[in-house]
């Protein structure tokens, strides 16, 4: 039994590192999760982080204990939407159901919300921001796809990759929504509505084409097989 043991937990040689980020980066499922995940993360993170309080400030007009309270409304209800959609993902593919519903209509309802933002519409803050909180870590059920898409020795590679490019995407996505905002300026650290409805209209768009991307049939991966 030691030798079986000690030979489970060798540590894997730089060929095998290789061959497994070889079977990841080469699986068909993998590369039509990955963009929705990056879109969709990226843009609420980039707008929860930064954007959302210049929005609320530039178009909305709110004050800064609104802002405040609002900012908070939807970090509290980011935190519920991850244990709702986190269960009700895991009851669905107990049934079932394929987990990929949960994303895609999460994240579709998500960029309705974003558009919204985008014209400028400030009716009901409370319900808007509550689910925007609520709505934007719908992309996070996709890690739980990924983990079935490999063996178990590469799901923590698999994420780990996904998580990565993920946070690199939210860097350039700020910084990129940052330009289009910054090109409409009306003051000090005041910008213009259309500098917000380019922005956010931009995000909305490409998680349109990532959902597209999502659910659009591809010639699926011949070793791995998703859920």
């Amino acid at each position: 039994l030691v030798p079986e043991k000690a030979e489970k937990n060798r540590p894997l040689s730089l060929a095998e590192q290789i061959e497994g980020f070889r079977l990841i980066v080469n699986n068909v499922e993998f590369w039509r999760i990955t963009p929705l995940v990056m879109f969709s993360q990226s843009t609420f993170m980039s707008i929860a982080g930064l954007w959302a309080a210049h929005w609320m400030k530039d178009v909305a007009g709110y004050g800064r204990y609104e802002i405040a309270n609002y900012l908070f409304l939807a970090a509290i209800s980011m935190m519920m939407g991850h244990i709702f959609l986190g269960n009700l993902a895991s009851r669905l593919a107990r049934s079932g159901i394929s987990q990929k519903y949960v994303v895609g209509l999460g994240v579709a309802l998500a960029v309705l919300l974003h558009s919204a933002l985008a014209f400028g519409y400030t009716g009901m803050p409370f319900l808007v921001w509550l689910l925007f909180g609520f709505l934007g870590c719908a992309g996070t059920v996709s890690f739980a796809i990924v983990a079935q898409l490999f063996p178990t020795t590469l799901v923590g590679r698999a994420n780990a990759i996904l998580n990565l490019m993920v946070f690199v995407a939210t860097f350039f996505v700020q910084w990129g929504m940052g330009v289009m905002i910054n090109y409409f300026p009306t003051g000090i650290d005041s910008y213009a509505p259309k500098g917000y409805a380019l922005a956010f209209g931009m995000m909305a768009l490409c998680q349109s084409l990532a959902l597209i991307h999502f659910f659009y049939p591809h010639k699926r991966a011949s070793k791995f097989q998703p859920v």
